[in-house]
């Protein structure tokens, strides 16, 4: 049994737009039996979203596919299932006044409302069985909420978060999607459509349509923080007005590290080291404070810095892997993992497409182990990501990955070995990958030119800052191995070929 009442606001407050919004919110934050049912439903992965960006970027100059944004009206209350347990709410005193409804009448909550633990995961089911069943779409390898098609007429590819969703579609697509939404009875805002004089907003972000290059930056979220105050408390406002006084430094040092992470982990790939280094640390003191603070201020400064992605060509597109690890550097000795994944074209063109920096959950005895660890963790991501681009654009998608290692370089394709037992399975899974041709090629580069130096180290090579200011790759190799054509090698201009 639970309290409900209507939560009152004004959407688009100070322009032309603005409008007034009731929601009936159940309060069961309490619930004691939330802990038996599953309540997290899935949302779009942020790579998932930048791959749709790139793709987008790619077919700028098809004047039939388009990218647009959808946004459902009050979603949660628009699904098509029931609640499997007994739910009860008290009536708030707004449906006596509107519908008659004695006060203190008990109702019976059938379908998902807001405020119920698992409403979430009834809305996703709904939706995500609407483009499963009704637009003949399939779910990618490694995201639930990235959805495609892509056969004789219609091209698709649909990112969902909760009630908005971003797709890329050609018109055939767009017209079905339109028409099955009515089908469906879904009330939904008019469809936004990004164009040079309209970007729209997904997930927090901007994204902007240029003349070669579609951006995406997070300027509302930078304008949000604040630098950190070791000393005394402050109080604060969050960007939904809610107020939060005496905030200890403890508390700023997490709020604005927690804030700082998720902007980088969007679109600035730049500030992710330092951010994931401020994470480990527990009780900050005057220093770390002044080491977050040197980043949240550059993330101030560069709150329009971004992504940009541009058009690449199809033919020759690849999918290139840069892995790095900075051995025992972290205060208690363990080692800092990261990698970049790019899209790049025969030209050296490149779009950033995931990046990640984490310190390594395993012990690492040896430079080789860190190094190992993260080419393992970069090359999971990118097989998943390859297995699902693959059949987006109907492509053979080569995959290469990029270290500065020579050790590791030389245990891959020059059957070097390895004493440490632990590593071995590690290696062998790798080498089975290389000789299967999951993996294209081994290269050995330059440390200068590695992106992914930046994502284990406080001061990298700038190869990453010339990445993202050019979207070029300057790959300067020094040793890798010239494989000769195998049979099952396929023509990219060929769709029939890799069927």
């Amino acid at each position: 049994m639970f309290n409900s009442r209507f939560v009152d606001e004004i959407k688009n407050l100070g322009t032309d737009k603005a409008f007034e919004k009731s929601r009936l919110v159940v309060q069961a934050y309490d619930d004691p039996e939330k802990n038996l049912v599953l309540t997290q439903s899935p949302t779009i992965q942020r790579v998932s979203q930048r791959l749709i960006l790139c793709i987008a970027a790619m077919t700028q100059n098809d004047v039939n596919t388009h990218l647009y944004l959808r946004d459902i009206s009050q979603a949660y209350v628009q699904s098509a299932t029931r609640l499997n347990r007994d739910f009860y709410i008290r009536a708030p005193l707004e449906l006596s006044t509107a519908l008659g409804v004695s006060q203190g009448t008990i109702l019976k909550v059938v379908r998902p409302l807001y405020g119920i633990p698992e409403a979430g995961n009834h809305w996703f089911q709904t939706y995500h069985n609407h483009h499963i069943k009704e637009l003949n779409m399939n779910q990618s390898t490694y995201d639930p909420c990235l959805l495609y098609i892509n056969d004789s007429t219609s091209f698709g590819i649909v990112g969902l978060q909760t009630d908005d969703t971003l797709f890329l579609a050609n018109a055939t697509f767009a017209t079905s999607e339109q028409e099955k939404i009515d089908k469906a009875k879904f009330s939904t805002k008019e469809r936004e459509h990004l164009t040079l004089q309209h970007p729209i907003k997904f997930n927090g972000g901007i994204i902007r349509q240029q003349d070669n290059a579609i951006t995406l930056t997070q300027e509302r979220q930078c304008q949000n923080l604040v630098l950190v105050n070791i000393k005394e408390a402050i109080t604060t406002t969050s960007s939904r007005g809610t107020v939060r006084t005496a905030l200890t430094p403890k508390d700023q040092y997490v709020a604005q590290r927690a804030r700082g992470a998720y902007i980088a982990s969007m679109c600035q790939p730049e500030a992710s080291f330092d951010l994931a280094y401020a994470a480990q640390v527990i009780n900050p003191n005057e220093n770390d404070a002044k080491l977050l603070n040197k980043r949240i201020q550059w993330q101030i400064e560069n709150s329009t810095r971004g992504l940009n992605f541009v058009k690449l060509d199809v033919d020759t597109l690849r999918l290139i892997v840069f892995t790095d690890s900075s051995f025992a550097n972290n205060r208690e000795l363990s080692s800092q993992i990261g990698y970049i994944l790019v899209l790049a074209d025969a030209s050296n063109r490149a779009n950033i497409i995931h990046w990640s920096s984490v310190k390594c959950k395993r012990v690492t005895r040896s430079v080789l182990a860190s190094e190992l660890y993260a080419m393992a963790h970069g090359f999971d991501i990118g097989a998943a990501i390859k297995a699902t681009v693959e059949p987006q654009l109907k492509i053979k998608l080569p995959l290469i990955l990029c270290t500065d290692s020579k050790s590791i370089y030389e245990c891959l394709v020059k059957l070097g070995t390895t004493q440490e037992k632990r590593l071995m399975i590690d290696v062998m899974c790798l080498r089975q990958s290389y000789e299967r041709r999951e993996i294209a090629e081994v290269k050995w580069i330059d440390g200068d030119s590695n992106p992914a130096d930046a994502m284990t180290k406080s001061k990298p090579s700038t190869a990453l800052k010339r990445l993202i200011d050019t979207n070029r790759i300057k790959l300067e190799t020094m040793e890798w191995v010239e494989r000769t054509a195998d049979n099952n090698d396929v023509d990219n201009n060929n769709p029939d070929s890799w069927i």
